[in-house]
Parts: C-alpha cells; structure tokens; sequence
C-alpha cells in the first residue's frame, strides 16, 4: 500500500528557459501553507516537468516547505532560481491529505522523477510563439451581455 500511495509523488526538476518569463504556474496562497499549484500555464517550464494543477508543493530543493509562510516559500523559490534548476517535491493534493490522515511519511527518494531540458525545446518553442500575445478586437452588439468568455489570473 505504501508504493501505491507514494507512487504519487513527483520531484520535479524545472529549468528557467531564456525565452520565457518565470517558471509557468501559480500558487494558492490564501490556503496555505502547505501550498497548492492554482494554474500551470501551456508550454512552460512547469508544464514540461510535470507540474500538475492541485499538486502540493512539499520540499524546493530538498528544503521542506511545507510549514513555512509565503513570504519564506517565495524566498526559498528565489534562492532555487539563482543556483539553478527547481526542483519541486510535489504531490496530489488527494493524496497529500490521504497520506497526512493516515500520518505516512513521506519518502522523497520514492518520488518519480521528471523535469525540463535546459533550453525550450524546439517544439515546444513553435507552439508558443504561434500563441504568442496579440490584439483581439471584439465587437458586440447593444443586446449582448457577456465576452463569451471569462478572464482567469
């Protein structure tokens, strides 16, 4: 039972690519701590190394964060950036709470392990830009009430 449970732990390895801003996700905060991934952006350096929305941010580096205020988990985040690589102990948030209730340990060395290339791949690099910021020009007409879409954070 205990491969099974951790099995869902993920140590994700996130490069910073050149031509991209930021590693690609967003937390959660007002719940936290332990934090929660709120939105992974396409073709990031998060989407490529396995970070999934709903995972819970255990360990930056192999310091456990899991405890800590936003202020110090950004910092730690900051000082990851400056040395290097990411790496994100992580886990889904279900799993997380199975694992707190039962009060497992969590085993960072079963953790499967993912990551980013160093460089934005080239694939990867042509969709992105394909779907890079332009201006839309929307017209409606005086009995609309809605965009027909929402705005996300």
């Amino acid at each position: 039972m205990a491969a099974n449970t951790h099995s869902n732990l993920r140590l994700c390895r996130l490069c910073v690519w050149e031509n991209y801003n930021g590693l690609g996700f967003n937390l959660d905060r007002q719940n936290g701590p332990p934090y929660l991934v709120f939105a992974v952006e396409s073709y990031s350096p998060a989407a490529v190394g396995g970070l999934q929305m709903q995972d819970v941010i255990l360990q930056v580096n192999r310091e456990d964060v899991g405890n800590v205020d936003y202020e110090t988990f950004r910092q730690c985040i900051d000082r990851a950036r400056q040395k290097g690589p990411v790496e994100l102990l992580v886990c889904n948030s279900s799993k997380y709470q199975e694992m707190k209730a039962n009060s497992m340990p969590i085993d960072p060395s079963s953790a499967i392990r993912m990551g980013t290339p160093a460089t934005m791949p080239e694939h990867i690099r042509n969709e992105y830009m394909q779907r890079a910021p332009r201006i839309c020009e929307i017209k409606m007409k005086p009995e609309d009430t809605s965009f027909g879409f929402a705005v996300a954070n």
